[in-house]
């Protein structure tokens, strides 16, 4: 195996890090000396002690005040409040059931297997209750295709989620991190250092600094780190949580990348990072212990300034040689723009490939490759892992402390990538057995574990088969020997396959072939429109008069264009039908509403609807029952002339008509009542009109009343619509056929003939 030597880069990331500790160290011993000197003029001043007794009150206030800030305020990452808004029916539901169950879970104890297995029971009751009515979604019905999809879209979304939380720090590698962490450890432990003229000041000041700097900040530090560390596991199992109902959905079916590509975006303004940290409280507290301690070295700069200016000169001096040899090696760990690989990379790609492929070979050699247990798998990684880091890194024990947060995450999106691949690619049915029926062809060609048989008592021996017996117990053997053969090498084949592609990827990662990688295309949202559709929602415009519909529609389609919601129209007009022609004029106008989005029906609030509008709702009905959908058809009733209503001459807006007490708000009320009692006592089961859908407006040339009320409730059902629209879509799209069954055949023949 050759060797490689150690990573130059990171041999002068640690010389800097030694060169930064000694500037801080300077800077510490200064300090130190500073604060001897005021001590020793508060004594020869006489202030000594009532300065001691302040600073003792300083520091407990403060570090009382820092505890109860932190302790008792809100910090870091709170789950969101809403659903995503493309979710349907009961599955709103049971994004509030994960929600729940989220925030009830302790993340640490998460790490004992009993309480893991509790908390999966508890996701799979959720998602697919033991209770649930015959026909009801179940994981047996699962591809896995989608199953790869939903780990894809895990992957993507946690990953674009840590790019905008973390930003430029994922370029901070993991060694530096520990490496600060320690350090803020030590800081605290020799804190006490710098106040050791307190032991002069008074024993009880001592006692009390060498307590809270020992035992408060370290509580205090751990209030709030794990509380932050549990938000963001907490933000994590949610994510994987609402990937897992997506899942249950079956809307991953055609893949993570149409999920991505085509999913409702959600609103720019929605924040990763919501509340805030105290920052006010914690810099008025940090100025209560500063300032005696502050005061002191600024009486020591003082003193030395009048008795001894040549040590005040040598302090000064070594304080700022000290600060600038902290602050000029600091800027190498500081976040910058992207590194790209030194000229070492193929090198130690080389490197690990060869030791991954040496593992390969050892394992197949020993037969010692698992086959479908995943703790035996789990297992197996960490050993290659370890080989090839060794053979890459040259070390054992610093682990993946090379490594940047931002390489890592480029590597567990080339493995999720690499898996989605193979399945959909090289594993026939893959798209179209579900997980149940693969089970049980597992149980049939006994590939699941079994237990072993007790020992049976020896049997007679039955006498030698001839003739045709003896032909086909002989021809049974070899066909049996020949399946059993080719089952053994397939089931060698996969562990290979999954070793090897493991090896490739770690390899990669420990040679920092991924450390110019830049952000994946899948971590930004795509601007595709459905299937190539027009990104548009269609509204469709059902009245009495032309001319009222197309002054509503030019003022609704300004508005919703000022909201972001373009809408394409069509107006249906009811106007001049006979009785004998009301049946077909208004079964014309419900297909033309059933293939919308939204449907805005115009009615005047002067009388209760006509038997043509009723026949209007009637027909929409049954068309949405012939073409079944999550959600009926959403209809707004605008009703309009209510300016005309009494007392017909009093027209000043504005007029709250939900809850006012003006004769005309009481009419305009009334008049809702009564289209809505009329629209109930019909019954519509299938075409379900709440009250909140029925708006008044008045529709008066150039100042209308009421408009921007119908135009933000047809913005939010317009959302909706879209996201109905992307259901249908996406399920039609992810259905496979025989074409790609037998690409999947075509494509796994040619890649195993080369291998059995």
């Amino acid at each position: 195996m050759p060797t490689v030597e150690p990573l130059t880069q990171n041999s002068q990331r640690i010389w800097a890090a030694w060169k930064m500790a000694g500037g801080l160290v300077l800077v510490f011993l200064t300090i130190v000396a500073l604060a001897i000197s005021g001590v020793t003029a508060l004594t020869k001043w006489g202030y000594l002690t009532w300065v001691g007794w302040v600073n003792l009150a300083a520091v407990f206030a403060s570090s009382l005040a820092l505890a109860w800030v932190l302790r008792s305020r809100r910090t870091g990452l709170s789950l969101p409040d809403k659903p995503p808004p493309h979710l349907e029916g009961e599955e709103i539901t049971l994004w509030e059931h994960l929600r729940q169950w989220t925030r009830s879970i302790k993340p640490e104890a998460l790490a004992e297997s009993a309480e893991r297995g509790r908390r999966l029971n508890e996701l799979e009751e959720i998602l697919y209750p033991p209770q649930a009515p015959p026909g009801s979604p179940t994981w047996k019905d699962l591809t896995l295709t989608e199953c790869a999809a939903a780990i894809r879209l895990t992957q993507v979304r946690l990953d674009l989620d840590a790019r905008r939380l973390a930003g430029p720090i994922l370029d901070i590698p993991l060694g530096d991190w520990k490496q600060g962490w320690k350090a803020l450890n030590w800081y605290w432990r020799l804190a006490p250092l710098a106040w050791l003229p307190g032991i002069l000041l008074a024993p009880w000041e001592a006692i009390a600094r060498w307590t809270l700097t020992r035992v408060g900040p370290e509580q205090i530090n751990q209030g709030v780190t794990g509380r932050l560390r549990e938000d963001i596991a907490r933000h994590m199992l949610l994510v994987a949580a609402e990937s897992l109902l997506e899942l249950r959905s079956r809307r991953l079916r055609a893949g993570a990348d149409v999920w991505l590509s085509t999913h409702p975006k959600p609103h720019e303004s929605a924040r990763l990072v919501k509340g805030g940290f105290p920052w006010l409280s914690l810099f008025l507290a940090g100025v209560v212990a500063v300032v005696p301690w502050l005061t002191i070295c600024l009486l020591g700069v003082g003193y030395l300034g009048g008795t001894h200016p040549i040590l005040l000169l040598l302090a000064l001096s070594c304080l700022v040689a000290g600060a600038a040899l902290a602050g000029f090696h600091f800027r190498d760990f500081w976040p910058g723009p992207a590194k790209a690989p030194d000229e070492g990379v193929e090198k130690r790609l080389m490197a690990g490939r060869e030791a991954g492929e040496t593992w390969l070979q050892n394992k197949t050699a020993e037969g010692t490759l698992p086959v479908a247990d995943a703790n035996s798998w789990l297992e197996c990684l960490v050993d290659l892992d370890r080989t090839i880091r060794h053979a890459v890194v040259q070390t054992d024990s610093r682990g993946w402390d090379h490594l940047t947060p931002r390489e890592i995450l480029s590597w567990a999106h080339d493995q999720a990538r690499g898996l989605d691949s193979v399945l959909r690619d090289r594993i026939p049915g893959s798209m179209h057995l579900r997980l149940g029926d693969w089970m049980r062809a597992a149980e049939w060609a006994g590939i699941q574990s079994t237990p072993t048989p007790e020992p049976q008592p020896p049997q007679p021996t039955p006498p030698p088969s001839t003739g045709f017996g003896l032909l086909w117990r002989n021809l049974k053997d070899k066909v049996g020997g020949l399946v059993e053969g080719i089952k053994r090498r397939v089931e060698n084949l996969a562990g290979v396959t999954i070793a090897r592609h493991a090896s490739e990827g770690l390899a990669s990662l420990h040679a920092h072939a991924f450390l110019a990688i830049p952000d994946q295309p899948e971590s930004t949202p795509a601007t595709t429109s459905l299937n190539g559709a027009d990104p548009q929602t269609t509204i469709t415009l059902v009245g009495r008069s032309d001319q009222e519909l197309a002054w509503l529609q030019r003022e609704l389609n300004n508005s919703l264009a000022d909201r972001g919601r373009p809408c394409a129209w069509i107006s249906a007009s009811l106007q001049g039908m006979d009785a004998a022609h009301r049946k077909t004029r208004a079964r014309d106008a419900a297909q033309a509403a059933a293939r919308a989005d939204l449907t805005v029906l115009v009615l005047p609030a002067e009388s209760a609807p006509w038997p043509m509008e009723l026949d209007f709702l009637r027909e929409l009905e049954t068309c949405s029952q012939e073409r079944p959908a999550p959600h009926p058809p959403e209809v707004v009733v605008a009703l309009t002339d209510t300016n005309r209503l009494d007392p017909e001459g009093e027209w000043a807006p504005p007029y709250d008509w939900r809850s006012g007490l003006k004769t005309k708000e009481f009419s305009i009320r009334r008049a809702v009542d009564l289209v809505a009692r009329t629209l109930e006592n019909e019954k519509l089961q299938g075409l379900p009109i709440p009250q909140e859908q029925l708006v008044p407006v008045a529709l008066i040339d150039p100042t209308p009343w009421n408009l921007d009320s119908l135009g933000n409730l047809l913005a939010e059902k317009a959302e909706r619509a879209r996201a109905r629209a992307w259901h249908h879509w996406i399920r039609d799209a992810g259905k496979p056929g025989l074409s790609q069954l037998a690409r999947q055949a075509k494509d796994a023949g040619k890649w195993l003939w080369k291998r059995l």
